[in-house]
């Protein structure tokens, strides 16, 4: 009797189901790591806002004095201002999970004060910028009677 060289049918199918569960564990942290690179990029565009605010400021026109041009209502004010269009854009492709709204920018300003916020694509997690000068994760949005509350 020869003996033949080669696998059994069996230790080929190990082989494959250990390459799968592998793969499976590589897709599902996979899946967390697009999710942060989407949320540290909003971050970078909520932080550009805050050196926009500071031109508008500078530059404010007597109709509209201190930061009050950054925002119209409760979005930034992208009207004949192609930053904030481009950083509105940006944070609206970056949000992608169910937590996003269609508008996920929240943005209130006064002569004095501002502050800008845009949801993460963890629940109930945003972004924050103060014209105070602190920014960071917040559990709330900016509203028109409060700043984000940053720990």
């Amino acid at each position: 009797m020869t003996k033949q060289k080669g696998f059994t049918l069996i230790e080929l199918l190990v082989v494959i189901a250990v390459i799968a569960i592998l793969a499976s564990v590589v897709f599902v942290n996979l899946r967390g790591a697009q999710e942060s690179a989407r949320d540290a990029r909003i971050t970078v565009a909520v932080g550009q806002v805050r050196s926009i605010a500071e031109l508008i400021n500078a530059r404010a026109p007597s109709a509209t004095p201190g930061y009050q041009g950054l925002c119209t209502g409760t979005a930034l004010n992208t009207a004949g201002n192609t930053d904030l269009s481009a950083i509105t854009a940006d944070i609206t492709a970056s949000c992608t999970s169910a937590h996003c709204t269609a508008t996920p920018i929240a943005c209130h300003a006064t002569t004095s004060a501002y502050c800008v916020s845009s949801r993460l694509n963890e629940a109930n997690q945003f972004w924050c910028v103060r014209s105070d000068g602190r920014s960071g994760r917040a559990t709330t949005a900016c509203t028109a009677t409060a700043a984000c509350t940053i720990p």
